[in-house]
């Protein structure tokens, strides 16, 4: 590709000059004339002067990857700059992932706030509130209600959630 012929030509003068394996990944033409990504990892074969005599290598075709990569990419930037709160626990309640939205309404930071459980199960929440959340998540629907809170510096905070389960491909909760 265009675009990727001085990142190869860098890779390869920089083996030659400091004689280590090089790996980039570079987009190739393939015959049909559409461009797939490939990674490429190569060494000289030197002569008994060590003067360079030719190149091997192996390439593999990564463009499977790359698109999954760029799809994850777009769904993180997407929950990450989301204007709605996103928090996400295991399955006991642990918080492990909290967007900036959320950052900004509690004025909590996330470092504060992982591995915390979840305000939902805080003391100013009856017990009852609580089953009734878990009661209904872990059959795997969604809770939906209002919850009563307090941002870092005491202000109260009602927030109207949804409360999901996360499943894997087999359908267990995560």
């Amino acid at each position: 590709h265009p675009d990727d012929i001085e990142l190869t030509k860098k890779a390869i003068e920089a083996h030659l000059k400091d004689r280590v394996t090089f790996n980039i990944e570079q987009r190739l033409r393939t015959k049909s004339g559409d461009y797939r990504w490939f990674h490429v990892r190569g060494e000289a074969v030197r002569d008994e002067n060590g003067n360079p005599i030719r190149i091997v290598g192996a390439s593999t075709d990564i463009t499977g990857r790359r698109k999954v990569d760029e799809e994850l990419r777009k769904l993180s930037v997407a929950v990450e700059q989301n204007p709605v709160n996103i928090v996400i626990t295991d399955s006991e309640g642990k918080i492990e992932y909290v967007n900036h939205s959320f950052t900004e309404t509690t004025g909590c930071t996330c470092k504060e706030v992982i591995g915390a459980y979840s305000l939902i199960k805080s003391k100013e929440y009856p017990p009852e509130l609580h089953k009734e959340i878990w009661d209904t998540i872990k059959p795997g629907k969604v809770w939906k209600g209002e919850i009563y809170s307090r941002t870092k510096n005491g202000e109260p905070l009602w927030q109207y959630v949804s409360i999901g389960p996360i499943k894997n491909e087999r359908g267990e909760i995560l």
